[in-house]
């Protein structure tokens, strides 16, 4: 009998928001706010956003009820809460390299705006730098969740996707020549 032993979830999500309304603010604050080095390789990242932000009001209400959802079915005791939250912009050939984000329970990202080749979100699997010295692409057959080192999604408008904040994961440049508009998280209990 095989036990799959520890799966690694992640939650994703299509939201109906106005993303015009969310494009706008994240391109105001970018005319006022200086970039800050995380995990830009390229492009503009804010600092952490603080006080309120009407537009990314309704955002922010579906984040905790999606962390809310997700809390409970990984059996976390107690509610999470927003620890912080970022807007990420990058233009061509820019991209975010592979990061966690420590002293968090959950992490995430919502697209504003995409187009197609804006790049991927790529996830590693835990044992990722073990298994690519033994298992090879020529010696796998299929990906699976199971077998594979890593596992992309599009980058897709509208989406959310949260995900355990221990979990390794990057995003691929950007090949489009429209900017790629993204706003990240951190939720703690």
């Amino acid at each position: 009998m095989i036990h799959n032993l520890f799966s690694v979830p992640i939650y994703i999500e299509k939201l109906n928001l106005n993303n015009k309304k969310i494009l706008n603010h994240c391109l105001k604050q970018r005319k006022h706010l200086k970039t800050a080095s995380k995990s830009n390789v390229g492009g503009w990242q804010s600092p952490s956003l603080n006080g309120r932000h009407q537009p990314l009001e309704g955002l922010l209400t579906e984040i905790l009820t999606m962390g809310e959802t997700f809390r409970r079915n990984l059996n976390f005791k107690n509610p999470l809460k927003l620890a912080n939250m970022w807007i990420n912009i990058n233009g061509y050939g820019h991209n975010n390299m592979s990061h966690v984000h420590p002293h968090s329970i959950l992490s995430g990202v919502y697209y504003v705006k995409t187009f197609k080749d804006s790049g991927n979100i790529v996830f590693y699997h835990p044992g990722s730098s073990l298994m690519e010295y033994d298992w090879e692409s020529f010696k796998i057959e299929k990906y699976t969740p199971s077998n594979a080192c890593t596992w992309k999604f599009e980058s897709a408008q509208g989406y959310l996707f949260m995900f355990p904040s221990w979990l390794f994961h990057r995003v691929d440049s950007n090949l489009s020549k429209k900017e790629r508009v993204s706003i990240s998280f951190n939720l703690v209990d």
